[in-house]
């Protein structure tokens, strides 16, 4: 489940934040738009553009940008974080972009689990070792749950 934000609810969100944005009921494809620090001005401001916007240049307030819905794009978060926020009842998941296992394997991982199973798992398929690069190399993401979500 993910948010789904007016403009002005998106702009509240921190400075890095990302979203996938719908007009008109459609998604705009390989498009994501970014909060940014505003560098143009002495106050602590901030604007909304495309991530792929020439650097420089600055998004004008189209109305279908003031009608959009913006969706907040998950961020992985370090591996402690998802020990301090994973439990029975928020679950985490680990995805692994830069080493290279078994596809079943991945598979696995790549589904939201607690963290008893996550590890229950490796220890079962892999060594020391591998546990120990998947902890350090593995892209980690905690459960969105309905509380977290305004669908």
């Amino acid at each position: 489940m993910s948010k789904k934000l007016n403009i002005i609810e998106a702009m509240k969100m921190p400075i890095g934040t990302e979203f996938e944005v719908i007009f008109d009921g459609k998604k705009i494809p390989n498009n994501t738009m970014v909060i940014y620090r505003s560098l143009a001005s002495d106050r602590n401001t901030k604007h909304i553009d495309w991530k792929s916007h020439p650097d420089g240049t600055f998004m004008k307030p189209y109305d279908y940008l003031i009608n959009g819905v913006f969706i907040p794009i998950q961020q992985p978060v370090s591996f402690m974080e998802a020990i301090e926020e994973g439990s029975e009842d928020k679950k985490v998941k680990v995805v692994m972009d830069r080493i290279t296992f078994p596809k079943h394997f991945t598979d696995a991982l790549n589904k939201y689990m607690t963290l008893n199973e996550i590890f229950k798992f490796m220890s079962e398929h892999l060594s020391r070792v591998g546990i120990r690069n998947v902890i350090k190399e593995g892209k980690w993401y905690i459960e969105e749950s309905e509380a977290d979500s305004n669908e």
